[in-house]
């Protein structure tokens, strides 16, 4: 939204400074009368300008702020030449006074201001050449804020190789000593010491969009809001970049004799995935009729190794749209063995789908097979390709093997005479497992963005495009952004393509359009908004919203976005 506006020479604050200034709060659509003296506002009475007479945007209530006195702090190019930074305003109900306090005073722009849980600090993002960085200030005296502490950089804490990119932003406080952010393309956290500099840092979402594509490199997830309940447990809302219709697979490794889990590594599509077992993998393409995968675990425990092998079962599974799949991979103490026997040693040797490496003997021992089900080996030629065109030549065979069972297998890749009369060790084979390397693109649809669910407690993920909306008449493929989470977790506001502020209901799967002021009528007021926030009680929702379009700027630019505040259940769609 600030790209539209101009940049020119800053004309600086000299020192902090108080403004008190009286402000006769306007209900509904006052900004707009003065170009229509006529205009008539429906949904007006909902609505209350928080910043009538300056620039406001990325609004944060204070976490004690009351209804008689609210503290609230965002970004404003108040008092300079565009450039926005960080103010926080007091207004008292009883005397209908505001006051209003300058935070940072510095010639970049500042926005995203974050309230601490203590109401003491408040995080906020500074924008710099090629970058953006988080920053904290102390706000007890807020005539005289303290000293600022940076909290990212290209590498924020010593010893740490962790590097962030170009624009981490969007801090969010899960506790006094601990602040999420997106760093434009992952979600981090970074732990805080007594001094409030940077300590610790970690990616606290495991992509629910990776291992889609083996040719994509890692989906963006920013735009973060989080709450973290009564048991410690962490709720993290964010936007994906995400265009396909998903699913999730939850996948366990069990010990057969105890019925225990097992540690194992989780392996999609035969590639590894360095995310371990139990584990919820979102971001699953899915038809819908659904769509298969090969899903896979190896044990990696070293306890586990000694009883059980290195070893990787796989299966198939599908994967239904907006639903959680289950696979069970057992494992047990007693494998068996492959003896490969090949009259090539110029040949590849794939095991389950999985390359295993080139053959260099005459003999090729695959032990800890897994017993009782069907397993495929192949060769391939390097050498030799069939007459007339660029395939190689292969030769494959099934095993099922007994516990303990040793199967030998002759596989031939060079004599094109023999291909398909090698033995087999297995019976009521029918199908070789799917390798679905170069089929990856199916099911893949061109939808927008994803917003996405994080639960902590259990690692899942839960889309919520098009959560209950499609029962509001609200175009479910429009473009979700901002989430913000109520204070009590139950709650989602977020917005639909910079035009429409929406409430899920968590707990029912319901939503709510809320009306904006002067949408209908006889007036037509077309308006932008962003960045909601909830005030500390759950019954207001202040965003950022533009006058409607027949309102100049002040500078002539873009529309000058102001802070709002909506009794949102009064306001919402019945």
């Amino acid at each position: 939204m600030r790209n539209g506006r101009r940049r020119g020479s800053p004309s600086r604050l000299t020192s902090f400074i108080l403004i008190p200034i009286s402000i006769l709060f306007v209900f509904g659509c006052g900004d707009d009368n003065g170009s229509n003296p006529d205009f008539e506002c429906e949904h007006c009475e909902h609505w209350t300008v928080l910043t009538p007479d300056h620039r406001g945007s990325f609004p944060d209530y204070h976490p004690g702020s009351l209804p008689s006195e609210r503290l609230l702090a965002f970004s404003s190019d108040l008092g300079t030449d565009n450039v926005e930074n960080i103010w926080v305003q007091r207004w008292v109900q009883a005397t209908d006074e505001t006051t209003l306090f300058p935070i940072t005073n510095s010639e970049r722009d500042e926005f995203d201001p974050a309230w601490s849980p203590d109401g003491n600090w408040l995080a906020f993002t500074r924008s710099a050449d090629e970058r953006f960085d988080i920053y904290v200030i102390n706000v007890e005296d807020l005539s005289n804020p303290g000293d600022e502490v940076r909290l990212t950089s290209e590498t924020p804490i010593p010893g740490d190789p962790t590097e962030l990119p170009f624009r981490p932003s969007g801090p969010v406080w899960l506790d006094e000593d601990e602040i999420l952010f997106s760093n434009g393309v992952d979600v981090f956290a970074v732990t805080l010491g007594p001094d409030m500099t940077p300590v610790a840092i970690e990616k606290v979402i495991d992509d629910p969009s990776d291992y889609i594509f083996s040719n994509v490199d890692d989906f963006k997830e920013n735009q973060v809001s989080a709450y973290r309940d009564g048991a410690g447990e962490d709720h993290i809302f964010f936007v994906s970049d995400t265009r396909v219709p998903l699913g999730s697979i939850f996948i366990r490794a069990i010990d057969v004799e105890t019925g225990e889990n097992i540690q194992a590594e989780i392996f999609l599509e035969g590639s590894p995935t360095m995310v371990e077992t139990p584990r919820v993998v979102g971001g699953r393409p899915a038809g819908r009729t659904g769509t298969r995968y090969r899903v896979g675990a190896r044990v990696t425990n070293q306890d586990a190794e000694n009883t059980f092998c290195d070893t990787l079962i796989s299966e198939e599974i599908t994967v239904f749209q907006n639903d959680t799949s289950v696979v069970e991979l057992e494992f047990e103490e007693d494998r068996g063995t492959i003896l490969l026997i090949t009259e090539s040693n110029a040949a590849k040797l794939f095991y389950d789908g999985n390359k295993l490496s080139s053959i260099s003997a005459d003999t090729t021992v695959i032990d800890c097979v897994f017993p009782g089900v069907d397993h495929v080996v192949k060769i391939e030629s390097i050498t030799r390709f069939f007459p007339g065109g660029n395939k190689p030549v292969v030769d494959s065979a099934c095993v099922r093997l007994d516990p303990e069972g040793t199967a030998v297998v002759r596989l031939n890749a060079t004599d094109l005479d023999s291909l398909g009369m090698s033995d087999s060790a297995c019976v009521g084979f029918t199908a070789k497992p799917r390798n679905r390397g170069q089929n990856k693109m199916s099911g893949v649809q061109d939808h927008l963005p994803i917003m996405w669910q994080y639960d902590s407690e259990n690692g899942s993920y839960t889309a919520l495009v098009g959560h209950g909306l499609d029962e509001t008449g609200i175009d479910i493929d429009a473009t979700p952004s901002f989430p913000s989470v109520s204070p009590d977790g139950r709650y989602v506001a977020l917005i639909l393509e910079f035009s429409a502020l929406i409430v899920l209901d968590l707990d029912s799967g319901g939503g709510w359009l809320i009306n904006l002021p002067g949408e209908a009528g006889i007036n037509i007021c077309d308006r932008e908004i962003a960045y909601p926030t909830w005030s500390p009680d759950g019954t207001r929702i202040a965003v950022s919203m533009s006058p409607c379009v027949d309102q100049p700027s002040s500078d002539g630019n873009s529309a000058e976005f102001r802070v709002w505040e909506v009794n949102w259940e009064s306001a919402r769609t019945q």
